[in-house]
């Protein structure tokens, strides 16, 4: 990202010799062999509607930048959004400010750890894919999460190491998800949380 402008408008000359201001909304950069880290500065891209960061080796933290997406609604392919990486770190509680993402906040496959964010139960307009297994997020499942009662299609919190009782605000939803609902496989949900070392 260094030496470009990103998070200022782009500019194109025209035939008649005049500058058009462009407006790019959509960011895919899914499988495309990409390392390193994310960079906070695709938090200043405050006008895109989808973003795709899948199927690369991107470490370290997800930005709490990417919070600032307000506008996003779609996460990319089903393999797409951050998934499939190497992101370490916790899930930032940023993220739940996405409110308008519809398809596909995929963050699954990757090293993400520790409870999981109650903010995330913020993310009510979607409607498919709602996907975090495959990572290392321990706790309870928060009962926020009941508030996704659009989604229908991939909820999946599977391989983890989540833990204690699943709320009864979350297994309801279990009843509208079509297909793709796997929460309790490979982890240790029903039983006590470990009791945190002193």
């Amino acid at each position: 990202v260094a030496g470009n402008s990103i998070g200022t408008p782009c500019w194109q000359f025209t035939s008649e010799g005049d500058y058009i201001q462009l407006t790019e909304t959509s960011l895919s950069y899914n499988n495309q062999g990409l390392t390193g880290t994310l960079p906070t500065e695709f938090g200043l891209l405050t006008s895109v509607t989808k973003l795709d960061f899948g199927q690369n080796s991107f470490e370290g933290p997800i930005p709490t930048e990417i919070g600032r997406l307000t506008k996003l609604t779609d996460g990319g392919n089903a393999d797409g959004f951050m998934s499939s990486n190497k992101l370490s770190s916790t899930i930032p509680t940023e993220l739940g400010l996405a409110s308008n993402m519809a398809s596909n906040f995929n963050l699954a496959s990757n090293s993400i750890m520790a409870a999981m964010p109650t903010e995330l139960g913020n993310l009510v307009a979607l409607t498919s894919g709602f996907v975090l297994h495959s990572n290392l997020i321990s706790s309870t499942v928060p009962t926020q999460l009941g508030g996704l009662v659009s989604v229908t299609t991939s909820f999946q919190l599977y391989a983890n190491s989540m833990c204690a009782d699943l709320p009864t605000q979350v297994g309801a939803l279990s009843s509208s998800v079509v297909s793709g609902w796997q929460v309790t496989t490979d982890n240790s949900i029903g039983t006590a949380c470990p009791t945190p070392s002193p």
